[in-house]
Parts: C-alpha cells; sequence; structure tokens
C-alpha cells in the first residue's frame, strides 16, 4: 500500500502549528519552497541543509542539468522508437499470418480447380468419344437402310 501525503494541507496545518516530528521535517522537505521556510526548517533540523546544498549545486550547474535532461530525453526517444518498431513488427506478423492463411484458401481453391478442369476435359473426351460411336452407328445404320 502506497500513501501519497496532500503535501498543500501539509503547509496549511504547518501555519498553524509548526514541526513537531522528523515525519513533519520531511513532508516540509518535500513542500517548502519559500526561502524563511527552508531556515526555519534547517535550524531546527540540520541535516537538511547538506540536502538543500546538494539541490542547490545541482541547480547551479545548468548545463549538466541540460545534459542530465538530454540523455533521458534520448533514452525516453529511443524506448519511444523500439515500442513503436515492436508494435509494427506484431502487425506485420499479424498481417504475414492472414497471408499465409489467405494463400492456403487459395492454393486449395486452386487445387479443386484443377481437379475440376481435369474433369470437365475427362468428359470432353468422352463427349468425342460418345459423338465418334454416334457418327459411327449412325454410318452403320445408312448402310443398312
Amino acid at each position: 500500500m502506497i500513501i501519497v501525503p496532500a503535501l498543500d494541507i501539509f503547509k496549511k496545518s504547518f501555519y498553524n502549528k509548526g514541526m513537531q516530528t522528523p515525519l513533519e521535517a520531511w513532508l516540509g522537505f518535500f513542500s517548502f519552497d519559500k526561502p524563511e521556510e527552508i531556515i526555519c526548517l534547517i535550524g531546527e533540523y540540520p541535516k537538511f541543509k547538506a540536502i538543500y546544498q546538494h539541490v542547490y549545486d545541482i541547480c547551479e550547474n545548468v548545463e549538466r542539468m541540460v545534459t542530465m535532461f538530454s540523455k533521458e530525453l534520448a533514452i525516453a526517444d529511443r524506448n519511444t522508437a523500439q515500442l513503436m518498431i515492436d508494435d509494427l513488427m506484431g502487425k506485420v506478423k499479424e498481417q504475414e499470418a492472414v497471408i499465409e492463411a489467405k494463400d492456403t484458401v487459395i492454393a486449395e481453391k486452386d487445387a479443386a480447380l484443377a481437379a475440376k478442369e481435369t474433369s470437365i476435359e475427362a468428359l470432353i473426351r468422352e463427349n468425342n468419344e460418345m459423338a465418334e460411336k454416334i457418327k459411327a452407328l449412325q454410318g452403320q445404320i445408312s448402310k443398312n437402310s
């Protein structure tokens, strides 16, 4: 379970009762932005001075901050591009599967069509043979009549 404190509500209650516990000091550290509030916090809890100094040093070196931000953006861009590639590859695989299924259906229909063409050719040959037999029989009938 994650508990997320409402820092704005903490700040309002801080003005009424002040800091009484280390937990409230940490909440103050995360919510205070005015110099007088920060000075009050450091006065009661000196260990925060080193943390504030570190944050100040980082903010003072803007070039380093921009470089860090640029690196993070590059990583995010690379991750986004990789995600897009993965999505597209998934779609390509799905489409390949659909095409393969359609190719199978087409092959089955081609086989059925070839079988029908073979049947038709056999029927045509049989029909031609019958026509020749009929002509031969008609020739015999005409000779006999």
